[in-house]
């Protein structure tokens, strides 16, 4: 099973790599199957905060072992991202229609 942002992270380490896409494995480990240095990791990440417009922490890249890995960080910043937008307010028109909804009741009692 293959999703968008498991293709953009094979993409980043095929293309820092000069291999094709699909070379790139999603259980490949970074250092030992791709020989990674810890700064090819840093540039590969920067590289997938420039395609996607994401900013990724560098304190977790040392946990990062495998491609999924680094998957499974992007998928975090991503649901972050999410919920950091996501509105904690009640629109006007909401309460605006409960003010008047009180409002009526009132009335009738």
């Amino acid at each position: 099973m293959s999703d968008h942002l498991d293709d953009v992270v094979r993409r980043a380490v095929a293309r820092h790599l000069g291999v094709e896409p699909s070379v790139i494995d999603r259980f490949h480990h970074l250092e030992r199957d791709l020989h990674l240095q810890p700064l090819d990791i840093v540039l590969i990440v920067l590289a997938i905060e420039d395609a996607e417009h994401v900013e990724m922490p560098i304190a977790h890249l040392e946990s990062i072992e495998t491609v999924t890995g680094l998957t499974t960080l992007l998928r975090r910043v991503y649901a972050s991202v999410r919920h950091a937008y996501r509105p904690s307010f009640v629109p006007i028109y909401r309460r605006y229609r409960r003010a008047h909804r009180v409002a009526r009741r009132r009335q009738e009692v």
